[in-house]
């Protein structure tokens, strides 16, 4: 009876969810009661220098912020945008009757200077020539 062996073919799928759950469930056991670990880790993640993109720094820069002052910044950027964006669509009417108002300004020493650039070339026939011709 010594030498029977029993033989039993279990996929490998199965194999592995088995060995993670009994993985997960021993490295939870090991950190019951260990708030400090926890708060460490939060710490030096919150704590970890990034660039001006949120990417964790590679090198030592003055330009280089934590993680929560980068966050914090890029919500109260987000924040601004989105205020600015609300404030100039409620206020589109007055900014497009302002945009009128300088473009009509604007328009009258427009022409009036067109006209004298083209009075004053009229005055010389070296710099201005004007020919009519028939249609063809």
């Amino acid at each position: 009876m010594a030498d029977d062996v029993v033989k039993m073919a279990v996929p490998e799928a199965v194999v592995q969810s088995i060995v993670k759950e009994s993985i997960n469930a021993h490295v939870l056991a090991a950190m019951k009661g260990q708030e400090a670990l926890v708060r460490g880790i939060v710490q030096a993640a919150i704590d970890r220098k990034v660039n001006e993109n949120g990417e964790y720094a590679r090198y030592e820069s003055r330009e280089n912020m934590s993680l929560l002052e980068y966050l914090c910044q890029k919500a109260i950027r987000e924040a601004v945008v989105n205020a600015v964006k609300v404030y100039v669509e409620q206020s589109v009417p007055l900014i497009q009757r302002e945009v009128e108002k300088v473009i009509k300004a604007s328009t009258k020493p427009l022409v009036k200077s067109f006209v004298d650039s083209i009075t004053d070339s009229a005055k010389d026939n070296w710099r201005l020539k004007i020919e009519v011709k028939p249609r063809e």
